[in-house]
């Protein structure tokens, strides 16, 4: 075998297929929520642009920006936050402290990383209830607001990215774990 670097997001070379197999769906995954974040982020910046240019520039015979803007520029953030929540999890970029444990040997750092991920997995299970519970509570009251009705994205589809988002860190740092614990077991 060469001794180029062997991808982490893939799991050790003697890991089992159903292991590999979860490691490329989670590949694949942080792979769609990447297009998902430069959508939604040209999406925004498109439908930005065009409400400062409908609003400021009128003597130049603009055309007005539809009313239906202001929902999808408020919500594609919140959209563009949780996929990049999400993006960022898969890469190990999400926000960590291990000041401590860059000194610490390599197993015992991955079985600190095991139970902090797994710490985590519970956390994104909990707040993923509370968005779900937050979704249906405003889609149960969304005939109230006649003021959402002309809103492309309501605000009951605006609060999906609450549930959708912490579900996909919590898909993240679950096949973390998995390969994490792989990788002390193969002892790679």
């Amino acid at each position: 075998m060469s001794k180029q670097a062997y991808p982490f997001y893939l799991g050790p070379r003697q890991s089992s297929a159903w292991v590999r197999l979860l490691a490329r769906a989670n590949r694949t995954l942080a792979t769609v929520e990447g297009v998902g974040i430069g959508f939604f982020l040209l999406s925004l910046i498109f439908l930005a642009c065009w409400q400062f240019a409908a609003r400021n520039f009128r003597a130049w015979h603009v055309p007005p920006a539809p009313g239906w803007i202001d929902s999808v520029i408020r919500h594609a953030v919140f959209f563009v936050g949780f996929l990049g929540a999400g993006f960022a999890t898969f890469g190990l970029k999400h926000l960590r402290i291990d000041a401590v444990s860059r000194l610490l040997p390599v197993r015992i750092r991955l079985r600190r990383r095991v139970v902090t991920a797994a710490f985590a997995v519970v956390v994104c299970g909990l707040l993923l209830c509370a968005g779900w519970v937050l979704h249906r509570d405003v889609a149960a009251n969304e005939g109230i607001d006649v003021a959402q009705q002309e809103e492309l994205i309501n605000a009951s589809i605006g609060t999906l990215a609450l549930p959708v988002g912490f579900a996909l860190v919590l898909i993240h740092f679950l096949v973390q774990v998995i390969l994490d614990l792989a990788w002390v077991r193969s002892g790679e």
